[in-house]
């Protein structure tokens, strides 16, 4: 039979056949036709209501992982592989890596996708685009870019408004929240699959910097769905690059595991890559599908019995009056409720005043992340701007390589610095992300005891739960 994984609860089109196989004998006297059915409604008596988005699988952008993986991007290892691809014959341009690479992509890879080069994907754009008149006469009969032609958006050939990517200068993001190291290491074939599906998804009234949406940027875009429903991801595939417009980035391998429903955190894993683990999230089967299936299997023998027990309890008129008495009898009285224990009293403790904490004010929202390139810990030694109207601040240099005709870019810390005039108005402390959380420790009780429940928070509405570390 087949299943959908987002039939049960897991935001993922991940459609997959199934098949029950058995050795006879193993359901006892039941027939072949009454074991699959049996199955099959078992597993379809399974199914549940998908409540939550993919936005509530994914890690915080200031997660250790996270930080992590973007540090590996930066690193020199990575910057120098980026080199050797370039120079070993890629003929696609790799951005935003070192100066040096820059130019060597410039001066003998950098040519552009439509033009200089052009290859097996350059058709499958052309068609998605509806450029068929700029191909060979033999790509026309290319099942293909058929296809795509069928599913274009009548485009421009230039038209890039969310990269603007170019043979000669690195692209110039319309997103400042995009992360520049993430999308450094995009080829011309994700940059320009980026820009077809936002064009195309425009046309429907679906702005993808604002919505929850995801795009497979690994396949060619006629392979994969053009609008993509808000929330719901497509199927994760080994070597997949799922992109996340508004987040930014891509989905990491951990990240795919728990869209698979794998408690990824309590697997044993050692020290697996980004690229191991996103394939074997790809290679793996829903937790929740294989999970309703093996369990509908142990089932199939009981649920037959009682749905058989069920139709001659229903044509007994002993049964019908067993319910009736049942029905008459007295109610068992409702245990009483136990009583609450008493809450410890707070007269032994000093009360918290957050009056320490007004001067640590100005001090955190300087160390706190202010641009894309900045993690927990690592702060940009560049000054910060910030937009008067939408309040975007990304630092200086990541602002060359953001399209900011749109915003009004002001500097933040106009005097002194980011840190300078902060750190001058402490109390001898500095500025710094290791200093202040230095401060913040030195100034935050170790534990908190509750007078009253916070409102809406389910903190402090029991005993045990009054004390908060």
């Amino acid at each position: 039979m087949a299943v959908d994984t987002k039939k049960y609860g897991l935001p993922q089109t991940r459609s997959r056949k199934y098949l029950l196989a058995w050795k006879a004998g193993t359901y006892g006297g039941l027939d072949e036709a009454t074991v699959a059915a049996s199955w099959k409604k078992l597993v379809q008596s399974l199914e549940t209501t998908l409540d939550h988005p993919v936005e509530a699988f994914l890690l915080p952008d200031s997660s250790d992982r996270i930080r992590r993986f973007r540090d590996v991007l930066r690193s020199p290892i990575a910057q120098r592989l980026a080199a050797e691809q370039l120079a070993g014959g890629v003929r696609e341009t790799r951005l935003f890596t070192a100066p040096s690479v820059d130019r060597l992509a410039a001066e003998q890879w950098g040519g552009d996708l439509y033009t200089t080069n052009r290859n097996a994907n350059t058709r499958y754009f052309l068609g998605f685009r509806n450029c068929i008149h700029m191909l060979p006469e033999r790509d026309h009969t290319n099942k293909s870019v058929n296809d795509a032609a069928e599913l274009g958006a009548n485009m421009d050939i230039n038209a890039r408004p969310l990269t603007r990517w170019g043979p000669q200068a690195p692209p110039k993001l319309l997103s400042p929240y995009w992360m520049q190291d993430v999308c450094g290491f995009w080829s011309q074939h994700s940059l320009d699959h980026a820009e077809i599906k936002a064009i195309k998804n425009a046309e429907a009234g679906v702005d993808l910097l604002h919505h929850n949406a995801l795009v497979d940027l690994s396949q060619n875009p006629h392979l994969c769905d053009t609008v993509n429903k808000p929330g719901i991801t497509g199927c994760l595939t080994p070597g997949g690059q799922m992109y996340h417009f508004k987040r930014g980035r891509e989905i990491s391998g951990f990240e795919k595991l728990l869209l698979s429903g794998i408690p990824a955190d309590q697997l044993l894993l050692g020290g697996e890559s980004e690229v191991q683990l996103s394939d074997l999230a790809g290679n793996a089967m829903s937790l929740p599908v294989v999970s309703a299936c093996i369990l509908s299997a142990f089932c199939i023998a009981p649920h037959a019995a009682a749905a058989a027990a069920a139709a001659t309890a229903a044509k007994d008129e002993v049964g019908e009056s067993s319910a009736e008495e049942a029905e008459a009898a007295p109610p068992h009285p409702p245990s009483a409720a136990p009583e609450p224990a008493a809450a410890p009293s707070g007269a032994e403790h000093k009360r918290f005043s957050f009056g320490p904490f007004v001067g640590l004010a100005g001090r955190a929202q300087c160390c706190s992340v202010l641009c894309t390139c900045e993690s927990s810990g690592d702060v940009s030694q560049h000054g910060i701007l910030r937009c008067s109207c939408c309040q975007a601040t990304l630092c200086g240099m990541c602002a060359a390589h953001v399209q900011l005709e749109s915003h009004t870019m002001l500097p933040l810390h106009p005097e002194g610095g980011r840190f300078g005039a902060d750190a001058a108005a402490g109390d001898g402390d500095g500025a710094t992300p290791e200093e202040f959380e230095g401060s913040l420790r030195r100034a935050m009780p170790d534990a908190l005891q509750l007078e009253e429940p916070l409102a809406g928070s389910g903190i402090g509405t029991g005993p045990s739960h009054r004390r908060v570390a």
